[in-house]
């Protein structure tokens, strides 16, 4: 039997579109934890903002995925002035995300602690980045400095 060389050309074009859908990350493979390894390539603890004399230490942060679109963020963070350390803080905050490619992005929910008041925040997606199969790298972070790396746990 002879396969002509032009149904060879679809079947071929055929499997490498299904290899590119299948190396494009889903909702379930970005499910699981992630620990903040550098901020603009400096280690944990680092600088993440600055506003003023007032600089924001990040000293742990993690974000965990659930297949439903949903997450969760926690960060322990430290304020240093020119007046001094100030206490040790740790804030917890739920996010929805979405995967479109190889981007990734997160839209936090903007509500006052303990209230479920609405609070003024930037318009989301507030972080976009990119997805690794263990790795994540945001380069977009409304008030962080980027890139923001994080590694699969």
């Amino acid at each position: 039997m002879q396969i002509r060389p032009a149904l060879l050309v679809i079947a071929i074009l055929g499997l490498c579109l299904g290899c590119a859908e299948a190396a494009s990350p889903s909702l379930a493979s970005v499910e699981g934890m992630y620990v903040l390894h550098s901020v603009a390539g400096d280690r944990l603890p680092a600088p993440l903002a600055t506003s003023g004399a007032l600089v924001r230490i990040a000293l742990a942060d993690t974000l965990w995925f659930h297949q439903n679109g949903e997450g969760e963020h926690v960060a322990v963070y430290q304020f240093r002035s020119a007046d001094g350390v100030g206490p040790v803080s740790r804030r917890r905050s739920v996010f929805q995300f979405g995967v479109e490619g190889d981007r990734l992005s997160l839209a936090f929910v903007c509500e006052e602690p303990f209230s479920g008041r609405v609070v003024g925040c930037a318009a989301p997606p507030q972080m976009r980045g990119t997805v690794s199969r263990n790795a994540l790298e945001f380069d977009v972070a409304f008030f962080f400095r980027t890139p923001l790396r994080y590694q699969r746990r």
